[in-house]
């Protein structure tokens, strides 16, 4: 029987395939801007370093000040430059993600092992944030739906004892935290109201899902689910 661990390695190859090592490997943090007192675009020294936007007394044109994420010191950049500093920072996100994921799937697998089911959840909730920050909304939405079904059954640690119950349905509860992702992760990929209940469907449907028997079925789960976030998707 294939465990959970197993499960994400698949989910998540995309921490690990060629596509992601080649970006990773490709696109590097660098050290951009002006870290001194001068304009970017004109060169002007200025008295002072600036505490926000304003323009050069020289040329008049706009000087932005970033922290960029290479060394996370101050710097000067123009305004045309402002895109690249935030996929800077999308970036690094990334690799900080990449590095927590091996972290995240240990604890897991230990949670899982432990019939720990609520901390078996939160590191689901962790990797579908972890998900997001490398740029797959899809497999963060997938996961933020999964939280939501284990939400809704009222997880609970056991710490080992096999002998208690592992949800609780009346313990159930839906998190405005997961509900706002789910939203805004569908609205990332322009999903309806319809695509998002059938991504449901699919992760409901999964192996490590039916393997835990969870006690409320996924009709009624998304029953709960879709009334929460149908005003923001429509009918």
């Amino acid at each position: 029987m294939a465990s959970a661990f197993d499960f994400l390695k698949k989910l998540f190859a995309g921490a690990e395939n060629a596509q992601d090592k080649n970006k990773l490997a490709d696109d590097k943090l660098v050290k951009f801007g002006n870290v001194d007192p001068m304009c970017p675009h004109c060169g002007f020294k200025l008295p002072t370093m600036p505490k926000a936007r304003r323009k050069c007394p020289q040329c008049k044109n706009p000087i932005l000040l970033k922290t960029r994420p290479a060394d996370r010191k101050k710097v000067l950049i123009k305004e045309e430059e402002r895109a690249f500093a935030e996929e800077q920072w999308r970036l690094y996100y990334a690799i900080e993600a990449k590095k927590a994921y091996p972290e995240i799937i240990n604890r897991l697998q230990e949670a899982e092992s432990d019939y720990n089911w609520g901390l078996y959840r939160n590191a689901k909730f962790e990797l579908s944030q972890n998900s997001h920050r490398r740029g797959n909304p899809q497999e963060a939405l997938e996961l933020m739906l999964e939280v939501c079904y284990l939400d809704l059954n009222g997880p609970r640690n056991l710490s080992g004892n096999k002998s208690m119950k592992s949800f609780s349905v009346h313990e159930g509860f839906l998190a405005d935290g997961v509900l706002d992702r789910i939203i805004r992760y569908g609205k990332e990929l322009s999903f309806t109201l319809d695509d998002i209940g059938n991504c449901f469907s699919m992760v409901a449907d999964k192996d490590d899902v039916r393997r835990i028997r969870l006690p409320l079925g996924p009709d009624k789960a998304w029953s709960k689910i879709s009334e929460e976030i149908e005003p923001y998707y429509g009918a």
